[in-house]
């Protein structure tokens, strides 16, 4: 007689909500949005696009916040 095999658990899924409050460096959300780095820099020095201050220097650009700047210039 066979032993039925109880399916094994995956990795635990992130929270949604978790993602979407994470910051990105310059780096990873230029990576988010398929654009270059050097273009990042120059939407945010134009405070064309939202970020956070972390430190005196640190900028970082929030998951949910990258994702409404997109949707609005979603053209359809």
């Amino acid at each position: 007689m066979r032993e039925l095999l109880t399916p094994t658990p995956g990795p635990p899924q992130p929270d949604p909500q978790f993602f979407e409050n994470q910051l990105l460096t310059y780096k990873q959300a230029a990576q988010y949005l398929s654009v270059c780095e050097s273009y990042l820099r120059r939407l945010k020095s134009k405070k064309l696009i939202p970020f956070v201050l972390v430190s005196d220097r640190g900028i970082r650009f929030r998951v949910s916040s990258l994702n409404r700047w997109i949707e609005k210039r979603e053209v359809t």
